[in-house]
């Protein structure tokens, strides 16, 4: 049920946001429609009104079915686990797929009509980036400096300090995994304050005040955002030292803390976009000597390729958050294709291990006294003269296991876990068909059995005649 909870939040968060991120395209802002540069006066042209009008009806026709289908899909988490996620995968990549493309299709369409008018010629503009560089030295006092970053950077290192959680942090899979994902992102959100303070400022008036202070509000508030989320980023790997500290153990509580705080700059981002938008509106409402370069031709595909443009990322058209390559460079056609195809193949092989993982079964095999337990995830090994005890349990011991890595779903548990009492541990369970087989050896504690009952019994009777023979 609580996956079920978590995908639904996931789906319908996910198509809002992007129906208002882009499903509001068809809005004249910054003297644009659809991201193509027209004048306000030809809105109520019969070509550009029969085309919103279409644009309209079918938008909100595709976030709708979008939405029902996300939600359909979440229904498929009380099956398999692996045809779940292998559906889910299948919706989300149609859903960003098709989304981007009809930005595309109906920017292209604008143009075309544009082009079709003579609307503000912009056949071979010869045009690269308009700068205010008036605005420039002003600006920089105005918004934080990358270098604040440093600070929530080394909070993160201050609990290697103390010798438990420093050896769980270096140690144990989890805590290195853990640590190492909170210094990537700390380093990301430094990279990232450091580009936008350092990124030219985007000229939209031949008024230098009104470019100060468009540029100045938005370097400003996502400096300011950049930096907030370092120190949730920060918080949130607190919230999972305070476990180890206290327990040598990442509990639910610590996790609790983490996915909040984690989650919080999510939430400001999305505040911050649609306010930012309205207020860069009202000030722009304001200005009498409106400055626009009308670069369409660069972007008529609906991405931007100006080879005369030294300019590697642009602010895209659509959505002033995002950074477009310049698509003139040949090197950014190559970026994207191996970013298509990474993320593809990292998808199909998320999917083909969930498969596995649902489908192949549990079994333990024995060569010349080595026995390996083999499944969906992965191999154990252990010698016989490893083992210390086997012991047939009627279930589970009573405490609280922590997945370290593999998969924990509510038929199998696969891979390294922690116990509240016993330690580390690894996993080859059907949670719903016991007994259990714990099997103590020199390293580690297996937890293991079959979906079949008679099967674990034989295993367990197999490896007491080993030991016995062995001794």
């Amino acid at each position: 049920m609580m996956m079920l909870i978590i995908f639904l939040i996931t789906d319908i968060s996910m198509v809002g946001i992007f129906a208002g991120v882009y499903g509001n395209i068809a809005k004249y802002r910054e003297g644009m429609l659809m991201g193509v540069h027209i004048p306000k006066s030809e809105l109520e042209h019969p070509d550009v009104k029969e085309l919103l009008q279409l644009y309209k009806k079918r938008n909100r026709q595709f976030y709708l079915w979008n939405m029902l289908a996300g939600i359909a899909v979440c229904l498929l988490c009380f099956t398999y686990f692996s045809i779940f996620i292998t559906v889910w995968t299948l919706w989300f990549v149609e859903f960003c797929l098709l989304t981007i493309l009809r930005v595309y299709h109906y920017h292209q369409k604008v143009y075309d009509i544009k082009q079709k008018n003579g609307w503000i010629s912009s056949a071979n503009a010869d045009v690269s980036a308009a700068v205010d560089t008036r605005t420039s030295s002003q600006i920089a006092k105005k918004i934080l400096p990358a270098k604040l970053h440093l600070i929530p950077a080394a909070v993160i290192l201050i609990p290697l300090f103390f010798p438990q959680v420093r050896t769980y942090l270096l140690t144990e899979s989890d805590g290195r995994v853990m640590l190492l994902c909170t210094i990537l992102v700390a380093a990301a959100y430094m990279g990232t304050g450091y580009l936008f303070a350092h990124m030219p400022n985007k000229i939209y008036s031949e008024n230098s005040q009104i470019n100060l202070q468009i540029n100045a509000l938005e370097k400003r508030l996502y400096t300011i955002f950049l930096f907030v989320s370092n120190i949730c980023n920060t918080g949130a790997y607190l919230g999972i030292i305070r476990d180890i500290a206290s327990s040598n153990w990442i509990g639910g509580v610590g996790m609790g803390i983490y996915i909040f705080l984690e989650l919080i700059p999510a939430a400001i981002i999305l505040i911050m976009f649609f306010w930012l938008r309205k207020e860069k509106e009202r000030i722009l409402s304001q200005d009498s000597t409106p400055f626009y370069i009308d670069d369409d031709y660069y972007w008529r595909k609906g991405w931007y390729n100006n080879p005369n443009d030294k300019r590697y990322c642009v602010q895209d058209r659509v959505n002033s958050m995002n950074y477009s390559l310049n698509y003139g460079h040949p090197s950014a056609k190559y970026v994207t294709g191996g970013m298509l195809v990474g993320t593809g193949l990292l998808l199909l092989w998320m999917c083909i291990l969930c498969i596995r993982i649902d489908f192949t079964p549990i079994r333990l095999t024995e060569n010349a006294a080595q026995y390996s337990i083999t499944s969906g995830y992965k191999t154990a090994t252990f010698a016989l003269a490893d083992v210390e005890s086997v012991t047939l349990l009627d279930n589970l011991p009573d405490e609280k296991f922590y997945r370290s890595d593999g998969s924990e779903d509510n038929s199998k548990l696969l891979g390294n876990f922690r116990g509240s009492k016993t330690g580390h541990c690894q996993m080859y369970i059907w949670i719903e068909h016991p007994p259990v087989l714990q099997i103590k050896t020199t390293d580690t504690t297996i937890f293991l059995n079959s979906s079949n009952e008679a099967q674990t019994k034989e295993w367990y009777n197999q490896l007491n005649d080993a030991i016995s023979s062995n001794k």
